[in-house]
């Protein structure tokens, strides 16, 4: 069985690299407004930071 964690972190005002540095971590994924969505046409309003874990039954795969 596995299991999966997502935290995203979306804000008008705060750059990806704001986020990281207040978070203490880099993202999986980051984009910045204005940015082109993967396969898609749409540009990113926000700016993003995102997490993503898939866990087994024996752990995480990222150690903090």
């Amino acid at each position: 069985m596995e299991n999966y964690v997502r935290l995203m972190v979306l804000s008008e005002s705060i750059s990806p690299e704001q986020i990281s540095n207040q978070i203490g971590m880099l993202g999986d994924e980051t984009w910045r407004i204005g940015d082109k969505r993967k396969n898609a046409a749409i540009l990113e309003k926000e700016n993003g930071w995102l997490l993503f874990q898939k866990r087994k039954n024996h752990g995480f795969r990222r150690s903090y």
